[in-house]
């Protein structure tokens, strides 16, 4: 953005961490991430203190960080989540009248990540330049304890 738009216009990223299901009953308590990029001006204050102090009166919970620092804990909060419910899905869990607690929040996440678009997913996996390194660490972590075997 701050290639393609004129100095003059202001940039503010952020992210909600959170999709309709997750915000369907309110936001209140949920986290946003915020980074001022390039703050407007002429304004008495910034946007960005306008933009902050509106998601606060939302009740989000704002988190400061460089879309770097977002695209490293992403990739593992968000990549991984997504990763692991599309692989859980493949294996076709069944109800179980013997389901443990673990069991049945395993199949949350599939329900849960695979109520998404699939484009979501796949753009997690493609866009984000560290969710490479989470698969490579997810394959070692797979590949370790299989060995245990």
């Amino acid at each position: 953005m701050e290639e393609l738009l004129p100095e003059s216009t202001g940039i503010i990223a952020t992210h909600p961490m959170f999709g309709p299901d997750s915000g369907r009953n309110g936001v209140k308590g949920l986290p946003m991430v915020f980074h001022p990029v390039r703050d407007c001006e002429g304004s008495g204050k910034g946007c960005g203190d306008y933009w902050r102090s509106v998601f606060d009166e939302m009740g989000l919970v704002i988190h400061d960080m460089t879309p770097d620092e977002h695209d490293q804990e992403a990739a593992f909060t968000q990549g991984i989540t997504h990763f692991v419910g599309r692989v859980l899905k493949e294996l076709e869990l069944k109800d179980s009248v013997i389901a443990t607690l673990g069991y049945t929040k395993l199949q949350e996440i599939v329900e849960q990540t695979c109520n998404d678009p699939l484009q979501l997913f796949l753009d997690l996996q493609r866009y984000n330049p560290h969710t490479e390194e989470m698969r490579v660490r997810l394959q070692k972590a797979l590949n370790d304890t299989m060995e245990m075997f």
